[in-house]
């Protein structure tokens, strides 16, 4: 297993800030450098890793028969892998991920899902606790976690569909729209990975069908299908 590898076009030296920043990958480090005078249409170029964006520092260099490169539009930037070795979730996972639930993606490969909220239990993110009144205990949900627990707070809605019952998608005007669902799941899965859209688009993680399931599972929509299967199975055998 090994990540993505990136490259700049133009370039002689390691990308500064600047050069990061111009290529929309503002904020990012980069972890292992090498310039190649026989990019894609001959020109120099200096290809590089970033830093969470790997889990085995792969190759570096150029190989036009061993590689698969997508151009960022507007910029230098390419981003690719080595046939060989195409990214798996383990390269953009991060330390302080979030258990959930394996949705495969478009990949092939299961990715965990954060689960914000459980069945029967409601809010599970990480919690601060304070004591602000003397033997008056608070737990509020730490700070990086917010937008997470309101997303859960919104998908609450999906549940009656899970169960046969019309789902009044006006009222989700949150996901109302393939755009907004598609950038819902992306606000999702970078709570446990460091991906970009565009790095999420090529490597075509995300369908109409698994969309689906990744925002089931903020809201442990799984487990409660796990459950109503069962019932109806019960339901089953005593008629």
């Amino acid at each position: 297993m090994s990540g993505l590898l990136y490259c700049i076009k133009g370039l002689k030296n390691k990308p500064s800030p600047e050069d990061l920043k111009a290529c929309g990958l503002e904020g990012e480090s980069v972890s292992t450098h090498r310039p190649t005078e026989i990019f894609i249409d001959g020109g120099c170029a200096v290809v590089f890793t970033l830093k969470g964006k790997f889990d085995k520092e792969p190759a570096l260099g150029f190989w036009n028969d061993k590689q698969e490169w997508v151009h960022k539009p507007n910029t230098n930037l390419y981003v690719g892998w080595n046939i060989d070795d195409k990214p798996k979730p383990e390269a953009f996972l991060k330390k302080d991920y979030l258990e959930g639930h394996k949705v495969m993606l478009g990949d092939e490969n299961e990715w965990t899902i954060p689960i914000a909220r459980k069945f029967q239990v409601g809010c599970i993110l990480p919690k601060t606790m304070m004591m602000i009144r003397d033997g008056e205990l608070e737990e509020v949900v730490v700070s990086k976690y917010i937008k997470l627990q309101k997303i859960g707070d919104g998908l609450k809605n999906l549940l009656p569909a899970m169960f046969g019952k019309e789902l009044e998608i006006e009222k989700l005007e949150f996901m109302d729209t393939d755009l907004k669902t598609f950038n819902l799941c992306v606000d999702i899965i970078n709570f446990n990975y460091s991906l970009s859209i565009f790095e999420i688009s090529i490597l075509r993680l995300f369908d109409s069908i698994n969309t689906v399931e990744i925002l089931k599972a903020v809201v442990d929509g799984q487990s409660i299908e796990n459950l109503y299967n069962e019932m109806l199975k019960k339901k089953e055998l005593t008629v």
